[in-house]
């Protein structure tokens, strides 16, 4: 069973009277010992520069990590951005998550596609803190298997 995890700042989080950086959203199923190392995962480093017009916006991280963990292994994909002004109007990071087993794999898109193009990313939470459902999940499952050839934009960037 695959499972998410959103962390970010907000007044409100999962854990009841907790307030700033933590987890908003996760699937109810995800075991504790794993929230908090995928808590541990999702540090941001904004860029020192004051934001303008001609500053580059903040990057977007993106990361897979095969993870071994009390005697499993998990596959994890992780996209991490600048949410602008938390509920302090201070920076603000998400960090979202998304944890598969290895035998999940072979039903799925390859990382790659999965971080470029899965419409599930969240980039704001706006929202109460909730446990995920079956229906946060978007078009994982229909997203196509491999990754069109050539790779014009490695190209271009590489030479290669």
């Amino acid at each position: 069973m695959a499972w998410q995890l959103i962390y970010t700042s907000a007044l409100r989080t999962l854990v009841p009277g907790q307030s700033g950086y933590g987890t908003v959203a996760r699937s109810a199923d995800l075991r504790e010992a794993l929230v908090q190392r995928l808590e541990q995962f999702s540090y941001y480093q904004h860029s020192a520069a004051a934001p303008s017009q001609t500053t580059p916006p903040s990057p977007v991280v993106c990361a897979y990590r095969a993870l071994d963990f009390r005697g499993s292994r998990y596959h994890v994909l992780t996209r991490i951005q600048d949410a602008g002004l938390d509920f302090t109007n201070r920076t603000n990071h998400l960090a979202h998550h998304l944890v598969f087993e290895p035998a999940e794999l072979a039903s799925l898109p390859p990382p790659a596609v999965i971080l470029a193009r899965w419409n599930g990313w969240r980039c704001r939470w706006e929202e109460s803190p909730r446990f995920l459902e079956d229906a946060d999940w978007g078009d994982l499952r229909t997203m196509p298997r491999s990754v069109p050839l050539p790779a014009a934009g490695w190209q271009r960037v590489t030479g290669d």
